[in-house]
């Protein structure tokens, strides 16, 4: 059996994503054939006998790190400052979406309140303090005394 080359692994795999990209509609379609028929003929140039139907799509990946987590972060601590007590990060998400106008349900209120899960953690004892041994966590600003 041949060895296929890391370029036609790497193409292929490419041309699976922009495959994936066309079935969801994610993106220009016109761009994403143009793309295909690109990276078809220069599979072809390498590797004669690809069989292109034997390619499955792969589903676009939508990334929440990053800024989404910046920008959840100082969410937070708005609603944390107008609070009266120390909430739980399902409380500050609801309070959150709520303020955004957005449903407080399904996956976008679930993906927020993991973002947010991760980055409260990351900043305990800096501008945040968590209140309790076991979850649910409750979250509070740290206060200060001067």
């Amino acid at each position: 059996m041949e060895r296929v080359p890391q370029l036609v692994k790497t193409l292929r795999r490419t041309y699976a994503h922009k495959l994936g990209a066309l079935k969801a509609r994610d993106g220009d379609p016109y761009a994403l054939v143009a793309d295909m028929e690109h990276i078809r003929a220069v599979i072809l140039m390498f590797w004669p006998g690809q069989d292109f139907a034997a390619i499955k799509p792969v589903r676009p990946h939508t990334n929440h790190r990053g800024q989404w987590g910046a920008v959840w972060f100082r969410a937070a601590l708005d609603v944390l400052r107008t609070a009266e007590e120390p909430l739980t990060a399902q409380e500050i998400t609801r309070r959150i979406m709520a303020a955004r106008g957005e449903p407080l349900d399904g996956a976008g209120a679930v993906s927020v309140e993991c973002s947010l899960l991760a980055t409260l953690g990351r900043r305990v004892g800096v501008e945040i303090v968590r209140h309790g041994e076991q979850r649910p966590f409750r979250w509070s600003l740290v206060r200060s005394h001067g």
